[in-house]
């Protein structure tokens, strides 16, 4: 192989080709060390790349290197441009208009027995009211119970000999709405009677809790009794200022009477509620 360089370059050409390919293959070192003239250099360079391998193929792609720290976060943005404004919307559509609420004056008649006053709102006869005076109405008197309504109380007694002396225990009661005139047909029931409904003929048909009587008749109901050191058991009786029954402003209870001295203990307690219902023509 020498030999065949040999001739190709000669014996000069020859030992520039060796020390080109010293220097492909050991580095620049004597080169830029100056032994070589600036021509030899510039041979020995040419030589070195004709003579130089061609470079290889590319390697095969390595891994993926590891995710590098998070980086600082960057300083805050300016503020934006401030946006357009909405269009403003439309206006509504306005609202019927309303009704007004007309009052008037109603005479005495079929509609109020008292007369009273008419409400209608305005356009629509279905929405008529009447507010009629009297007992039934918001406003107005009434002389006297009107007839087949009911007023109801409370009564109590507590009555003791030596406080007073007085031949009978009694107490009143009086009706918040006077009657146009009483009555005989007025009625005590006793603890017992009225717990067991045992009202008799006298047509009242209540409790202590609702009370109630018939027409033209006053009925009294006893939710406790008691009586001590007394020489009679008579019932309490209602009666008028005249005589039995019921008046037309109340009545008198009448319990038994209080008989012994002032030294005596006798007492006599009872109360319970009662109903009085105006006659009926």
């Amino acid at each position: 192989m020498l030999s065949r360089l040999h001739k190709q370059l000669g014996t000069a050409g020859l030992s520039v080709a060796i020390v080109a390919l010293v220097l492909a293959i050991g580095g620049t070192a004597l080169a830029a060390s100056g032994a070589l003239t600036g021509k030899q250099k510039k041979e020995v360079k040419n030589i070195a790349k004709q003579y130089a391998g061609k470079p290889g193929a590319t390697g095969a792609t390595g891994p993926a290197g590891l995710a590098g720290a998070a980086g600082p976060a960057g300083p805050k943005g300016d503020t934006g441009a401030k946006g357009d404004t909405g269009s403003q919307g439309n206006p509504g559509t306005p609202g019927a208009a309303g009704k007004s609420v007309v009052l008037t004056t109603e005479a005495k008649g079929a509609n109020c027995a008292e007369g009273g006053t008419k409400v209608e709102v305005e356009g629509n006869a279905a929405s008529k009211k009447y507010v009629c005076n009297g007992v039934n109405g918001t406003s107005g008197f009434t002389d006297t119970l009107p007839p087949g309504k009911t007023e109801t109380g409370t009564w109590s007694i507590l009555i003791s000999a030596n406080k007073f002396h007085s031949p009978n225990a009694y107490t009143s009661i009086s009706f918040p709405i006077p009657l146009a005139e009483g009555s005989e047909e007025g009625f005590v029931f006793n603890q017992e009677k009225t717990e067991l409904e045992e009202f008799g003929s006298s047509g009242c048909e209540g409790t202590v809790e609702e009370p109630t009587a018939p027409p033209g008749v006053l009925c009294v109901y006893t939710i406790a009794e008691e009586r001590e050191n007394l020489g009679s058991s008579a019932p309490f009786e209602t009666r008028s200022a005249s005589g039995f029954g019921f008046g037309p402003t109340g009545a008198f209870i009448v319990g038994p009477p209080l008989e012994g001295t002032a030294a005596d203990q006798a007492y006599v307690e009872a109360k319970g509620t009662w109903a009085v219902t105006a006659p009926t023509p």
